[in-house]
């Protein structure tokens, strides 16, 4: 089965060429690396541009950001799976795709396969166990949206919807899992790391901010009062302010 990788990026020049390098590295026979930019002006094009000879697909153009550049990339993909990896992120090892689609793996009727994360802080690991029950998406986000493969007729029915943008924000990938798993998709978690991520220099957010988006998600993009008078009252009691963070490796965008 044709794989394909993709990785969206903006001005990650101290972080694209890890990641291509991980991809290219990958001992797996039939990858299709693609790699969405989104006109960069800090170096990364001059560094993609020592493996273009390397890459089976590569855009540089003006996009409405992360989740636009990464449908655009959905639509490109030619591989029966997609993955996506985020600028800074990389593979566990080298042989991850072997271990998820090689040999002897029964994948009929599944649409997206999922696995473990791996978070890097100053060089310490901390492994990131995903949950084995699918189910806890009616809950939260269960599995580091990196660490997993949708099949490519899959990831083209349910695109990460940009209209909701403006009410989700970071959070459309999580709407898009959800979406995916309310519409009946088949998950396969595979007992094996997926990605490493980076925590140093991801961006932060604050964690009622992104308890909100999860409940939108949830609850059909509807606000219940409750929820209303619980944001409220948090937002008065600290004026405002983050109160907290919960780290979101990010793709240099």
């Amino acid at each position: 089965m044709k794989v394909s990788v993709i990785t969206v990026v903006r001005n990650a020049v101290d972080k694209i060429e890890s990641t291509v390098k991980s991809v290219l590295a990958q001992d797996y026979d039939n990858v299709e690396y693609i790699v969405v930019d989104g006109c960069s002006t800090d170096g990364t094009l001059e560094i993609l541009d020592r493996y273009r000879d390397r890459l089976s697909a590569f855009v540089s153009e003006k996009d409405n950001g992360i989740y636009d550049a990464l449908n655009k990339g959905v639509m490109m993909a030619t591989g029966e799976w997609i993955g996506i990896m985020n600028a800074g992120d990389v593979f566990a090892s080298n042989d991850v795709l072997s271990k998820v689609f090689g040999a002897g793996q029964s994948l009929d009727k599944v649409g997206v396969v999922y696995g473990d994360a791996i978070a890097v802080d100053d060089e310490v690991e901390q492994y990131c166990r995903a949950s084995e029950s699918i189910s806890d998406l009616e809950i939260r986000p269960c599995y580091r949206h990196g660490a997993s493969f949708v099949r490519r007729d899959t990831h083209r029915k349910y695109l990460f919807d940009l209209a909701k943008k403006p009410l989700i924000g970071f959070a459309l990938d999580y709407e898009q899992i959800f979406r995916m798993y309310r519409g009946g998709v088949t998950f396969k978690k595979v007992p094996c790391a997926v990605i490493k991520y980076e925590l140093r220099g991801a961006s932060t957010v604050s964690p009622f901010k992104s308890t909100y988006y999860n409940y939108l998600i949830t609850h059909g993009m509807k606000c219940g009062v409750i929820m209303k008078f619980v944001l409220a009252w948090l937002t008065l009691w600290r004026g405002g302010q983050v109160v907290g963070k919960r780290i979101l490796a990010r793709s240099g965008r």
